[in-house]
């Protein structure tokens, strides 16, 4: 049992969808962030984590079937 919202906090990780998780989290650590989890594969999903300037913990993901907005148009999976 979690004792406070600071440890839900700790435990809890939120993901966006993106296209490409190694160029996102590239990206991240040009503009000042860390990366806490290198992009890793698992069957039909990569994945990783970044912390921002403020060491916030944000988590990115990209699989064949998620949708995502691309300039003015939506595509679905990766190119």
């Amino acid at each position: 049992m979690w004792r406070s919202a600071r440890d839900r906090a700790r435990r809890t990780r939120s993901f966006v969808g993106v296209a490409d998780v190694a160029a996102t989290l590239k990206k991240a650590k040009e503009l000042g962030g860390k990366i806490v989890q290198p992009a890793q594969q698992v069957p039909g999903t990569t994945f990783g984590v970044f912390a921002d300037a403020h060491g916030h913990k944000v988590g990115v993901a990209a699989n064949s079937w998620m949708i995502y907005s691309k300039g003015s148009s939506v595509v679905v999976g990766q190119e």
